[in-house]
Protein backbone atom coordinates (compact mmCIF):
# COMPACT_ATOMS: atom_id res chain seq x y z
CA UNK A 1 0.00 0.00 0.00
CA UNK A 2 2.34 2.55 0.90
CA UNK A 3 4.98 1.53 -1.86
CA UNK A 4 2.13 2.31 -4.28
CA UNK A 5 1.41 5.52 -2.75
CA UNK A 6 5.48 6.21 -2.83
CA UNK A 7 5.36 5.52 -6.37
CA UNK A 8 2.02 7.68 -7.15
CA UNK A 9 3.14 10.54 -5.19
CA UNK A 10 6.32 11.90 -7.23
CA UNK A 11 3.99 11.64 -10.16
CA UNK A 12 1.26 13.97 -8.68
CA UNK A 13 3.66 16.35 -8.05
CA UNK A 14 5.25 16.58 -11.34
CA UNK A 15 1.44 16.25 -12.72
CA UNK A 16 -0.82 17.87 -10.42
CA UNK A 17 -3.00 14.43 -10.48
CA UNK A 18 -5.94 15.35 -13.46
CA UNK A 19 -5.73 18.92 -13.02
CA UNK A 20 -2.19 19.76 -13.77
CA UNK A 21 1.08 21.09 -11.37
CA UNK A 22 0.42 24.63 -12.40
CA UNK A 23 -3.48 24.90 -12.21
CA UNK A 24 -4.02 22.24 -9.24
CA UNK A 25 -6.12 23.46 -6.61
CA UNK A 26 -5.93 24.15 -3.61
CA UNK A 27 -2.11 24.24 -3.31
CA UNK A 28 -2.33 24.19 0.63
CA UNK A 29 -4.19 22.03 3.65
CA UNK A 30 -8.08 22.89 4.28
CA UNK A 31 -9.91 22.65 7.28
CA UNK A 32 -10.84 19.95 9.02
CA UNK A 33 -14.74 19.98 9.62
CA UNK A 34 -15.44 21.74 12.79
CA UNK A 35 -19.26 20.53 13.25
CA UNK A 36 -19.00 16.54 11.48
CA UNK A 37 -21.92 14.84 11.56
CA UNK A 38 -22.22 12.20 14.69
CA UNK A 39 -21.11 9.16 12.03
CA UNK A 40 -17.84 10.82 11.59
CA UNK A 41 -17.53 11.92 15.05
CA UNK A 42 -17.78 8.07 15.64
CA UNK A 43 -15.12 7.59 13.13
CA UNK A 44 -12.78 9.68 14.31
CA UNK A 45 -12.74 8.72 17.51
CA UNK A 46 -12.24 4.80 16.70
CA UNK A 47 -9.43 6.45 14.22
CA UNK A 48 -7.50 8.65 16.57
CA UNK A 49 -8.03 6.02 19.23
CA UNK A 50 -6.11 3.32 17.70
CA UNK A 51 -3.62 5.32 15.27
CA UNK A 52 -2.20 8.12 17.67
CA UNK A 53 -0.30 7.43 21.05
CA UNK A 54 -2.43 8.11 24.48
CA UNK A 55 -0.24 11.70 25.45
CA UNK A 56 0.88 14.58 23.79
CA UNK A 57 3.47 14.34 20.29
CA UNK A 58 5.00 17.37 18.12
CA UNK A 59 3.47 16.01 14.98
CA UNK A 60 1.55 13.60 13.01
CA UNK A 61 -0.15 12.54 9.54
CA UNK A 62 -3.24 10.08 9.82
CA UNK A 63 -3.74 8.88 6.15
CA UNK A 64 -7.60 7.46 5.78
CA UNK A 65 -7.94 5.18 2.05
CA UNK A 66 -11.24 4.23 1.05
CA UNK A 67 -11.23 0.55 1.43
CA UNK A 68 -7.81 -0.73 2.93
CA UNK A 69 -6.20 -0.12 6.70
CA UNK A 70 -5.86 3.14 8.08
CA UNK A 71 -2.26 4.57 8.85
CA UNK A 72 -0.53 7.27 10.73
CA UNK A 73 2.83 8.46 11.34
CA UNK A 74 3.74 10.28 15.00
CA UNK A 75 6.69 12.34 16.37
CA UNK A 76 6.41 11.94 20.28
CA UNK A 77 8.66 12.04 23.64
CA UNK A 78 7.53 9.72 26.13
CA UNK A 79 4.58 9.21 27.96
CA UNK A 80 6.82 11.23 31.11
CA UNK A 81 7.24 14.33 28.98
CA UNK A 82 4.45 16.06 30.15
CA UNK A 83 5.39 19.28 27.97
CA UNK A 84 6.05 19.46 24.52
CA UNK A 85 9.34 20.71 25.11
CA UNK A 86 12.31 20.86 23.03
CA UNK A 87 15.03 21.24 24.99
CA UNK A 88 13.07 19.15 28.51
CA UNK A 89 12.30 16.40 25.60
CA UNK A 90 15.65 13.85 25.99
CA UNK A 91 14.72 11.97 22.97
CA UNK A 92 12.39 11.89 20.42
CA UNK A 93 10.63 8.86 18.73
CA UNK A 94 8.70 8.52 15.55
CA UNK A 95 6.02 5.65 15.39
CA UNK A 96 3.86 4.29 12.58
CA UNK A 97 0.64 2.94 13.59
CA UNK A 98 -1.44 1.01 11.01
CA UNK A 99 -5.11 -0.76 10.92
CA UNK A 100 -4.90 -4.20 9.83
CA UNK A 101 -8.43 -3.96 8.23
CA UNK A 102 -10.12 -0.89 7.64
CA UNK A 103 -11.69 0.93 10.38
CA UNK A 104 -14.49 2.67 9.11
CA UNK A 105 -15.86 -0.94 8.11
CA UNK A 106 -15.24 -2.05 11.57
CA UNK A 107 -18.22 -0.33 12.57
CA UNK A 108 -21.74 -1.80 13.28
CA UNK A 109 -23.63 0.70 10.40
CA UNK A 110 -21.00 0.02 7.64
CA UNK A 111 -20.76 -4.12 7.75
CA UNK A 112 -23.35 -6.52 6.95
CA UNK A 113 -22.65 -8.50 10.57
CA UNK A 114 -23.92 -4.98 12.22
CA UNK A 115 -21.50 -5.20 14.86
CA UNK A 116 -18.34 -3.96 16.11
CA UNK A 117 -15.59 -5.99 14.77
CA UNK A 118 -11.97 -5.86 16.44
CA UNK A 119 -9.70 -3.89 15.49
CA UNK A 120 -6.41 -4.91 15.03
CA UNK A 121 -3.49 -2.57 15.00
CA UNK A 122 0.35 -2.93 14.23
CA UNK A 123 2.42 -0.56 15.75
CA UNK A 124 6.34 0.36 14.99
CA UNK A 125 8.53 2.74 17.18
CA UNK A 126 12.24 4.09 16.42
CA UNK A 127 14.07 7.02 17.93
CA UNK A 128 14.96 9.91 15.27
CA UNK A 129 17.59 12.81 15.65
CA UNK A 130 15.99 15.46 17.20
CA UNK A 131 17.69 17.92 15.04
CA UNK A 132 15.58 16.00 12.11
CA UNK A 133 12.35 15.68 13.99
CA UNK A 134 12.33 19.60 14.85
CA UNK A 135 12.61 20.34 11.15
CA UNK A 136 9.81 17.89 10.38
CA UNK A 137 7.60 19.32 12.66
CA UNK A 138 8.51 23.16 11.66
CA UNK A 139 7.53 22.24 8.40
CA UNK A 140 4.64 20.86 9.48
CA UNK A 141 3.50 23.81 11.45
CA UNK A 142 4.02 26.06 8.50
CA UNK A 143 1.82 24.06 5.99
CA UNK A 144 -0.66 24.00 8.84
CA UNK A 145 -0.50 27.81 9.42
CA UNK A 146 -1.46 28.08 5.77
CA UNK A 147 -4.49 26.26 6.20
CA UNK A 148 -7.81 27.79 4.97
CA UNK A 149 -11.06 26.71 3.10
CA UNK A 150 -11.26 26.70 -0.97
CA UNK A 151 -14.36 26.94 -2.64
CA UNK A 152 -14.39 23.40 -5.05
CA UNK A 153 -17.69 22.21 -7.21
CA UNK A 154 -15.69 19.48 -7.63
CA UNK A 155 -17.76 16.14 -6.36
CA UNK A 156 -14.64 13.84 -4.28
CA UNK A 157 -15.50 9.89 -4.14
CA UNK A 158 -14.16 7.02 -2.52
CA UNK A 159 -10.85 8.74 -2.57
CA UNK A 160 -7.82 8.54 0.26
CA UNK A 161 -7.53 11.82 3.37
CA UNK A 162 -4.58 12.99 4.68
CA UNK A 163 -4.62 14.47 7.81
CA UNK A 164 -2.28 16.68 9.40
CA UNK A 165 -1.82 17.66 13.00
CA UNK A 166 0.49 19.85 14.77
CA UNK A 167 0.94 22.85 17.61
CA UNK A 168 -3.03 22.21 18.11
CA UNK A 169 -3.96 22.97 14.34
CA UNK A 170 -5.31 20.53 12.14
CA UNK A 171 -5.56 20.67 8.13
CA UNK A 172 -6.59 18.01 4.91
CA UNK A 173 -5.99 17.49 1.92
CA UNK A 174 -7.96 15.57 -0.37
CA UNK A 175 -6.33 16.78 -4.12
CA UNK A 176 -2.59 16.27 -3.66
CA UNK A 177 -1.26 19.28 -5.27
CA UNK A 178 2.19 20.28 -5.19
CA UNK A 179 2.83 21.54 -1.24
CA UNK A 180 0.47 18.60 -0.35
CA UNK A 181 1.92 16.04 -2.43
CA UNK A 182 5.77 17.41 -0.65
CA UNK A 183 3.98 17.11 2.69
CA UNK A 184 2.84 13.62 2.48
CA UNK A 185 5.56 12.83 0.69
CA UNK A 186 7.91 13.62 3.93
CA UNK A 187 5.02 11.50 6.07
CA UNK A 188 5.94 8.97 4.35
CA UNK A 189 9.63 8.96 4.16
CA UNK A 190 9.55 8.56 8.05
CA UNK A 191 7.23 5.87 7.73
CA UNK A 192 9.71 3.99 5.64
CA UNK A 193 12.81 5.05 8.32
CA UNK A 194 10.27 3.74 11.11
CA UNK A 195 10.08 0.76 9.53
CA UNK A 196 13.52 0.13 8.28
CA UNK A 197 16.51 -1.85 10.04
CA UNK A 198 19.49 -0.30 12.02
CA UNK A 199 21.47 -0.80 9.18
CA UNK A 200 19.02 0.99 6.29
CA UNK A 201 18.44 3.55 8.96
CA UNK A 202 20.67 6.38 7.61
CA UNK A 203 19.76 6.10 4.05
CA UNK A 204 16.48 5.98 5.36
CA UNK A 205 16.69 9.70 7.34
CA UNK A 206 18.69 10.89 4.01
CA UNK A 207 15.09 10.37 2.10
CA UNK A 208 13.66 12.16 5.08
CA UNK A 209 16.32 15.07 5.01
CA UNK A 210 15.86 15.29 1.01
CA UNK A 211 11.96 15.43 1.43
CA UNK A 212 11.81 18.38 3.74
CA UNK A 213 14.86 19.53 1.44
CA UNK A 214 12.21 19.55 -1.82
CA UNK A 215 9.20 20.88 0.69
CA UNK A 216 11.12 24.07 2.01
CA UNK A 217 12.59 24.83 -1.68
CA UNK A 218 8.63 24.87 -2.86
CA UNK A 219 7.47 26.98 -0.05
CA UNK A 220 10.11 29.00 -0.48
CA UNK A 221 9.78 30.04 -4.70
CA UNK A 222 6.13 29.62 -4.33
CA UNK A 223 3.41 31.44 -2.63
CA UNK A 224 0.70 29.24 -1.14
CA UNK A 225 -2.44 29.53 -3.85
Amino acid sequence: MRRLLLSVIPLLVVTGGLRGADNCQPDHLTPVDPYPGDWHVGYTNLVQKHLLPPYRFFAAMIVRPSFEGEYSIVLHGTKEDYELDWDKTAKVFVSHFTAEKNIWYSMPENNSEKKQKEIKVATKTTEIPKSVAKRVQGLFLRMLEKTRYFHDDAIYVDGTDWEFMAGGMYGESRVQCTSTSLLARLGLSMMDYCDSTEQQRKAYLGDIEEAASNLEKYMKSHNTK
